[in-house]
């Protein structure tokens, strides 16, 4: 990304957090706005479905007021004197309109006052028969009346007399008194309230109270009106508009609804964002401005900068002409510093190649001299071993000698022979280094090796009474290898097992064999290896416990030269030990023949070591001798 792009990309980045952070809290505040109207739109519904209480009661407070007309008397009616006494209640603006007096049996003992039919079509109804034995007042749902009206709305009240109910006053109520009531309090415009008999009919609406008396809200209403008694929910009225609505339900078993337009809280809410997203834009704007005048005059210095690095890599940058920016003047001036000191730090590094390589020519010279030396010291010390052994033994075997004699003789014959194995480690040590170790392989039978191994060994760990377990599994079969170098690994193991396990602590030699390979353990239960030096036991000249090794002898070579002779068969060896004084276990794995042998490191002159490059030869020289010594078909 260019450097002008980014800085004019940045305010755009950091006003983007800001812009959602604002979008965010508005929409915060207007689910808080909403909850807030919803909250108030409850309290008011709760207020209404006081009044609307508060005015049945009145209602049912008025026909209790008749039901104690003396008129009303059992054995005693007086239908005249009646009328008389509630002609003024009828006729005054109370919401009552006719009234019928019923007996037990159904009858309308008093017919309509004034002169409409109210009895019962099926003589004495549920709800009649209702106040009668509860003597309470009872509210109809909206349904038809003996009149013949299709929609009525009716109130029942016991006529009391001593201890029982003689009678059951009825009277129609006027819808349009809970519309006014209603009305009062749903004032704002577009606002709809609704009130809703037990079986969820309309009793009384604010809105076209003629057109829906007597009908069921939609569907979607009355399954949110079903989720409890009270609440408020957002849904259309019957009219299409977009309302939020909140209801609740009076103890007589009518519900009250409220609806105000939600679309007043949306306006708000639009606005507010609209507001947010014009001031962000213009703030936006003016930030991009300002970041692509800034960022101009940054990759104008900059560019300039760039063509001037070449200059100041060779060390004759012109002075650069104040940019006004204090930063990238400063950053100039340390880049020419930095170029002089660059140009000066080359110069040493070159010279100090030119030394390194010198040096190192010098090394590897004297490297090389020192393998030939040692190589030659070894091999001009072995020459007169052969005579000095055949010496001690003719004196031995010839001489008539005392006892101090032997033990002398003894004694020379036990160094001869140390001196001799010191000297063939030199010798292995050089071929090591050479990588002069040759193979002669073959079809090698992995159990006839072990056997060799193990009888080599055998006298000394007799003579120490040392236990030795060979186990060898039937499937170990043969591999492609050199059976003497092989045997050679094997004794040098052994050897070092017995070296370092007490008498009498036993050895243990398992082999394992499976389509690809063998592989080897010698275990023994001796002097163990710290986790300091177990990574680094397979290294020329290296020992685990320099002062043990050097109460047995050796220079350290035994197990560097296993690990040169197992690579050369394309296989590993590795070492584990729990600890000092917990035993070792030695793993050999050996490949069967001709698999690929791992890529070997180069030398840091970039040639291949000698050992490594004849390794590599393994996979070839197997499969040769795999299929040279397979049976004819």
């Amino acid at each position: 990304m260019r450097l002008r792009t980014l800085l004019v990309a940045l305010p755009v980045l950091l006003m983007l957090p800001l812009l959602l952070h604002g979008g965010w809290l508005l929409s915060s505040l207007a689910d808080s706005a909403r909850a807030d109207a919803a909250r108030a739109l409850e309290r008011d519904v709760r207020a209404l479905a006081v009044a609307i209480e508060r005015e049945s009661t009145a209602l049912v407070r008025l026909l209790e007021l008749m039901a104690t007309s003396p008129a009303l008397e059992p054995g005693r009616l007086d239908p005249p004197r009646f009328a008389a006494f509630a002609q003024p209640i009828l006729t005054g603006d109370w919401g009552l309109h006719a009234v019928t007096v019923v007996d037990r049996d159904g009858r309308d003992v008093i017919r309509g006052v004034p002169a409409v039919d109210l009895g019962s079509p099926d003589g004495l109804g549920a709800r009649i028969r209702g106040v009668f034995e509860t003597a309470a007042p009872a509210l109809s749902d909206v349904g038809p009346d003996a009149a013949g009206e299709d929609r009525a709305l009716t109130v029942s009240v016991p006529v009391k007399r001593g201890a029982g109910v003689a009678f059951v006053l009825t009277a129609r109520l006027d819808p349009s008194r809970f519309v006014r009531v209603m009305a009062e309090q749903a004032q704002q415009p577009g606002a709809v309230a609704t009130l809703l008999d037990p079986s969820r009919r309309i009793a009384a609406r604010t809105l076209d109270h003629d057109r829906h008396f007597g009908q069921r809200p939609i569907d979607r209403v009355l399954a949110t009106l079903a989720s409890g008694p009270s609440g408020h929910g957002r849904f259309e009225s019957m009219e299409g508009a977009d309302l939020l609505w909140a209801w609740t339900t009076v103890p007589v078993g009518w519900t009250v609804m409220v609806g105000r337009p939600a679309g007043v809280i949306d306006a708000a809410v639009f606005e507010s964002t609209a507001r947010l997203v014009a001031a962000g834009l213009i703030a936006l704007l003016a930030a991009v401005g300002a970041s692509a005048y800034v960022a101009r005059r940054v990759t104008r210095t900059v560019e300039s900068m760039s063509a001037d690095a070449p200059r100041l890599l060779s060390g004759d940058g012109p002075p650069r002409p104040a940019s006004g920016i204090r930063e990238l003047d400063a950053l100039y001036g340390t880049l020419r510093a930095a170029s002089e000191r660059m140009r000066a730090a080359t110069a040493e590094q070159a010279q100090a190649a030119r030394a390194e390589r010198a040096a190192r020519a010098e090394a590897e010279a004297a490297n090389r001299a020192k393998d030939e030396f040692i190589g030659m010291l070894s091999h001009e010390l072995r020459n007169p071993m052969a005579p000095i052994a055949n010496a001690l033994r003719y004196v031995e075997r010839t001489q008539p000698l005392d006892e101090r004699g032997r033990a002398a003789i003894a004694m020379a014959s036990r160094q001869s022979a140390q001196l001799k194995r010191l000297v063939d480690d030199l010798l292995d040590a050089t071929r090591i280094g050479q990588g002069r170790i040759e193979l002669r392989l073959e079809r090698t039978s992995v159990e006839r090796a072990v056997e060799h191994a193990v009888q080599a060994i055998a006298p000394t760990v007799a003579q120490r009474g040392q236990p030795l377990r060979v186990s060898i599994s039937p499937s170990v079969g043969e591999i492609v290898a050199d059976p003497a170098r092989l045997q050679q690994v094997l004794e040098n193991l052994l050897g070092n097992a017995v070296k370092f396990t007490r008498d009498s602590d036993p050895i243990r030699v398992e082999v394992d064999g499976d389509a690809r390979g063998v592989e080897i353990r010698v275990v023994d239960e001796g002097a163990g290896i710290d986790a300091e030096s177990l990574p680094r036991i397979f290294d020329l000249f290296v020992q685990s416990e320099a002062t043990l090794e050097r109460t047995h002898g050796g220079l350290g070579i035994g197990l560097a030269w296993v690990r040169a002779i197992v690579a050369l068969h394309g296989g590993t060896v590795s070492a584990t030990s729990p600890g000092k004084g917990l035993g070792t276990t030695f793993t050999v794995r050996l490949p069967r023949g001709g698999e690929a042998v791992a890529a070997p490191a180069r030398r840091p002159d970039g040639r291949e070591p000698v050992l490594q490059a004849r390794r590599r030869a393994f996979e070839r020289r197997a499969v040769a001798v795999a299929g040279r010594d397979a049976p004819s078909p």
